[in-house]
């Protein structure tokens, strides 16, 4: 647990304050970067940009709680991953028109497993994937997403839409295949 303390000692550049934060909030914000980066490298490296600024601009924060902090730090990861996929060029957004329509079956997801769930996730275009963890694992409103990458609310949901059904498709045929090996 962080207290107002370690927060004072990080404002004055205390390393062991720091390394504390670091402790606390690494594997969390490590697993945020990898939602949307895919990549361990990828992952560590906007990890370690994104505590780089946490210390540096710490000064401007104002602790009250655990819950603010988190939610502070993990908007700073969520940037720099943000950063990360405009650099690459690997934000592109399917316009409502050029995506395809999937087409699925509602049987045998029960028999899928979280490993193939999160590498069909990760499998996801980064446009989509993005949206889909902005939206529904980070809570964010399709007004805030569409503020942050910079595209209108309307194209946060048809990303949405269509992030969900090409999983969908993808989970569905998993299902299926899996119903056809032999055990």
């Amino acid at each position: 647990m962080i207290t107002h303390e370690t927060i004072e000692g990080c404002k004055r550049n205390s390393n062991i304050a720091q390394k504390k934060l670091f402790d606390v909030f690494s594997r969390e914000m490590f697993n945020v970067c990898f939602r949307y980066l895919k990549q361990d490298e990828n992952a560590e490296d906007a990890l370690s940009r994104g505590f780089t600024k946490i210390f540096h601009s710490i000064t401007h924060f104002e602790y009250r709680e655990n819950s603010s902090l988190k939610a502070w730090i993990k908007k700073i990861m969520i940037n720099e991953c943000l950063m990360e996929l405009r650099k690459k060029n690997s934000l592109t957004l399917v316009s409502e028109d050029m995506a395809e329509e999937v087409v699925y079956n509602d049987s045998g997801l029960e028999k899928i497993d979280a490993v193939y769930i999160i590498d069909a996730i990760k499998s996801l275009p980064a446009g989509y994937r993005t949206v889909l963890n902005l939206f529904a694992i980070e809570g964010y409103s399709h007004g805030e997403i569409a503020e942050m990458l910079g595209i209108n609310e309307g194209t946060s949901r048809s990303q949405l839409n269509k992030a969900r059904r090409l999983l969908k498709q993808k989970l569905l045929n998993e299902a299926e295949n899996y119903g056809q090996r032999k055990i």
